[in-house]
């Protein structure tokens, strides 16, 4: 861990153990894919600069950041290219193909805010802040009623 890292930490909490999350994290574009918290993803890497992000963080077992591009042609995204929330990731499983490209398995673990780049150079990395999670009452209701029709949905899925 750099100077970099120890700064700050934010807490957030994963299950039984809360998740420390580094002020700032290297960052990793997707183009047309969104990684949720508490979901696992397959996902492929072949631009230069994420391999050398990929090759860095997964040595030392770091977290990294992934934000979705608002558009997928831009090459060589920047700030304003970026969705402003993304996803603090871990890194499970990586492959090197003969080609240079990477496969990674990857879970997100919590929301992040993404405040300003500090580098580009050879990768993005920029301050985060833990995103706000808030719950209105209002949701509550929602959220009832898609879990009433998720739990019918699998009952006749089961069924069939």
């Amino acid at each position: 861990m750099n100077d970099r890292d120890e700064r700050l930490f934010e807490e957030a909490s994963t299950g039984d153990r809360p998740l420390q999350i580094p002020a700032e994290l290297p960052i990793l574009p997707l183009r047309d894919t969104v990684l949720f918290p508490n979901s696992f993803m397959p996902l492929a890497v072949a631009r230069e600069a994420s391999v050398r992000l990929i090759d860095d963080a997964s040595g030392g077992g770091k977290l990294i950041g992934v934000f979705t591009q608002r558009e997928a042609s831009v090459e060589e995204p920047l700030q304003d290219d970026l969705y402003p929330v993304g996803t603090v990731t871990a890194i499970h499983k990586m492959f090197k193909l003969p080609d240079g490209s990477l496969r990674l398995i990857v879970q997100g673990l919590a929301r992040v805010q993404l405040d300003r780049l500090v580098q580009t150079r050879p990768y993005l990395r920029a301050a985060v802040t833990l995103a706000n999670e808030v719950l209105r009452d209002e949701d509550h209701l929602e959220i009832d009623a898609l879990h009433s029709n998720i739990n019918s949905n699998f009952q006749q899925v089961v069924s069939l």
